[in-house]
């Protein structure tokens, strides 16, 4: 029930969002969730940072560790975010000051890799005051405002693959 309460009022806090989907002609923000699981060096992500790279869009990254401290081996670096349960009160919202600056930044394109609910990047795509919101089609009440259809069986790197054929096929907003 509480969990219900803090997903209203993250949707408060992206209210005045303005819904416009973009593609990688218009997009010059890319904000991507990755699951704690989500190894580094994985193609999915090389590819999404080329691919903003040669779109000269800034990428940044977000990552969520269900520990309450970050791995020892993760290294952060600019333009990616790192937190744990330690930096979410007890309902699992995320409190660190980088994931709110995240949530308030005005992406052009939020891509979510997790494939499996995560209450705190749950919160982090509804809160957000993305315009357009992407997302796998894998579990019930996603927030995005596009969707691409993939079982367990689709590996992220194959969701990315599909997901820069769709994003190089929109139209430009006019």
């Amino acid at each position: 029930m509480l969990r219900c309460s803090a997903l209203k009022s993250a949707t408060k806090k992206s209210s005045g969002r303005k819904m416009s989907a973009h593609n990688l002609d218009s997009a010059r923000t890319i904000g991507v969730m990755a699951p704690c699981k989500f190894d580094a060096d994985n193609n999915a992500l090389k590819r999404l940072k080329k691919m903003a790279r040669d779109n000269k869009i800034e990428l940044t990254s977000i990552t969520y560790y269900l520990s309450d401290k970050l791995p020892d081996n993760v290294i952060s670096d600019p333009g990616k975010i790192l937190f744990s349960n330690k930096e979410c009160n007890w309902f699992g919202k995320p409190t660190a000051s980088e994931v709110q600056n995240f949530i308030r930044s005005e992406l052009d394109i939020l891509i979510d890799l997790t494939s499996e609910e995560c209450f705190p990047m749950h919160y982090i795509v509804v809160a957000s005051k993305a315009s357009f919101k992407i997302g796998r089609c894998a579990y019930a009440n996603n927030p995005y405002d596009f969707m691409i259809a993939s079982g367990r069986s689709m590996s992220d790197d194959e969701f990315i693959q599909t997901l820069s054929a769709y994003l190089s096929k929109f139209e430009q907003n006019k």
